[in-house]
């Protein structure tokens, strides 16, 4: 039967019924726990993004200190873990190899794995692997932590822009103005002053070549190949005005006339080891040591380097009547510009010269030939063939903390004149050519030589008097080309100390000895006269024949020293010695690269 309960009671579980009190209480607890559920997980999920962030720092700073200098990569990285508290073991990959920063080559594309050490490494990829602990998530899963990884990727290119010399600078205006006019079909005229101002007027090259690209409406992907242009010199001239000060048009006015068919390769200009750098490589090139008249003499040289110039000799002898001279330029060898821009391994060649030189002496000098024999016309006609040289980029120190610190180191030697030559310096010839064998564009041949009209003499015995053409040959080659290191300090560089000279110097007196020498000179009557030269006078003509190559070497030496070194000095030449100009010594700062 039911129970009925009383009235309070009934009443007591109706407002119990109704009462939300207990009930917040308990989803309050629920949600609660949840929620600590979830700050417990958000906890291990933060010390996660903050243990992998610091990795990733850890990452980067170890690739930017190891890219600093990839020479020492593995003391660095151990160094660098070190220093970050991390192990050794923290490292999982490093990947070495060549970064480009080249806008025309995909992103991805863009780091190329190499060995370590190989030739190109500039980059390093490292991938750093760590582990974050888990405090609550151990509640849900087996582990105690979680493995992170971590990848970064530095770069850092080094490079150096040296040239070997000018022939050019050192011409007096006169024969540099011949030169110029010769190399370009032009009347061109430049006075010292033109030269001095010239030669004091520095360039931005990538704002030159900028303005170049910008003349002929080329806008490549690359910003390198700017390189590859092949413009008229006189848009080039065009360009250089423009972004030199104004006062200095006056100067290059008379370059910008010139035909539309007188181009330069600007590649002869500024030879660039690789191209693919992109943007590194304009870098450089906006660093580069170069003046107006550099770039000037260089787009003359490349539009025609194979020119003949005659050159204005000086020479203080007395017994010197008259000096002829000419300087006749060889190609330089295929890809060789007249400033080079690379890596280790870039190598710059010059071009051989050729100095011809006929030269007039006072017959007087010879002294007494004998009786009977006078002398009436000395006249000897020379050639001299001058070795070009080669330099080579070995080593290039970006990693420097002291003045006294190498920052670069070359290669430097000549190159032999021909098979032939072996690895002689230069080689003197003393006779005649036939004019193909003049115009082939490399070194002369010693078997092309022949005799040539030398010495006129009178000889008088008795009642009967003959006039004879006495002729000489002879050829001879000297010094010897060696391989030597030319190194340049950080010091070196910071104070303008950049030119350095190699080969050896002071041979012209020993070439021109050897040249003379009785063992090698070879003396002979004109063929067309030796039907002149009777029974009677056979003997005065051998015992001319035996005294002259011994007089010779005694009277000639010291005359045609100073004419072969005038004409050297008229042409910006020395024999045996190259001249090797730091231009630019260029580190790119390190960064991070994707």
């Amino acid at each position: 039967m039911p129970i009925n309960p009383s009235p309070t009671i009934a009443r007591l579980m109706r407002a119990y019924g109704r009462s939300e009190e207990g009930a917040a209480a308990v989803l309050v607890a629920l949600l609660l726990t949840v929620l600590l559920i979830f700050v417990a997980f958000g906890t291990d999920i933060a010390v996660i993004y903050r243990d992998r962030a610091q990795l990733q720092t850890y990452n980067d700073l170890t690739a930017l200190g190891t890219a600093a200098d990839l020479d020492d990569a593995d003391a660095r990285i151990a160094e660098m873990l070190d220093g970050n508290g991390l192990d050794p073991a923290a490292v999982e990959e490093v990947q070495f190899g060549r970064y480009l920063r080249n806008p025309a080559i995909a992103r991805e594309a863009r780091f190329q794995p190499l060995e370590q050490g190989a030739p190109g490494v500039n980059a390093v990829a490292l991938r750093l692997r760590s582990e974050a602990p888990l405090t609550f998530g151990q509640l849900i899963s087996e582990d105690d932590s979680v493995p992170l990884w971590t990848t970064a990727t530095a770069a850092r290119t080094g490079a150096a822009s040296f040239t070997l010399g000018s022939r050019f600078l050192s011409m007096d205006p006169a024969a540099l103005s011949a030169l110029l006019s010769q190399q370009l079909n032009a009347a061109i005229s430049l006075s010292l002053a033109d030269q001095n101002v010239l030669a004091s007027a520095r360039i931005d090259t990538t704002e030159l070549m900028e303005t170049l690209a910008s003349r002929l409406a080329y806008d490549p992907l690359n910003p390198a190949d700017v390189l590859t242009l092949r413009p008229s010199l006189s848009d080039l001239v065009r360009s250089m005005i423009d972004v030199l000060p104004s006062g200095l048009s006056a100067q290059l006015a008379q370059f910008t006339t010139l035909p539309a068919s007188i181009q330069v390769e600007i590649s002869d200009i500024f030879a660039a080891d690789d191209r693919e750098l992109g943007l590194t490589l304009t870098e450089f090139l906006s660093e580069t040591e170069v003046t107006a008249l550099d770039v000037l003499l260089a787009a003359a040289d490349a539009a025609d380097s194979t020119s003949t110039s005659d050159l204005s000799v000086s020479a203080s002898n007395p017994a010197l009547l008259s000096i002829d001279a000419s300087l006749d330029l060889q190609e330089r060898p295929a890809e060789s510009g007249w400033v080079a821009i690379g890596e280790e391994g870039t190598t710059l060649h010059s071009a051989a010269a050729r100095v011809t030189t006929d030269v007039e002496i006072s017959p007087s000098i010879l002294g007494n030939l004998g009786v009977g024999v006078t002398a009436t016309r000395l006249e000897i006609p020379l050639y001299l063939e001058l070795a070009g040289a080669t330099a080579t980029l070995t080593e290039l120190n970006c990693a420097v903390s002291a003045p006294s610190d190498s920052i670069a180191r070359f290669s430097t030697s000549h190159r032999p004149l021909s098979p032939t030559d072996g690895v002689s310096l230069a080689t003197l010839h003393l006779g005649e050519f036939d004019t193909s064998a003049l115009t082939t564009g490399s070194a002369l041949d010693e078997a092309d030589l022949d005799y040539a009209d030398f010495l006129d003499v009178s000889l008088s015995l008795l009642l009967t008097s003959v006039d004879l053409t006495i002729q000489i040959r002879s050829s001879a080659s000297v010094g010897e080309s060696r391989v030597e290191e030319v190194a340049y300090t950080s010091q070196d560089w910071e104070t303008g100390n950049v030119t350095r000279r190699f080969g050896t110097g002071n041979l012209l007196g020993t070439a021109i000895s050897t040249l003379l020498s009785p063992g090698t000179v070879d003396i002979r009557v004109n063929p067309a006269d030796q039907g002149l030269v009777t029974s009677a006078l056979s003997g005065l003509v051998n015992t001319l024949l035996a005294l002259l190559p011994d007089r010779l070497l005694t009277t000639l030496a010291t005359p045609l020293d100073a004419a072969l070194d005038g004409a050297l000095d008229a042409a910006g030449l020395s024999l045996g010695e190259g001249e090797l100009t730091l231009t630019g010594y260029h580190c790119e700062r390190v960064q991070l690269v994707q």
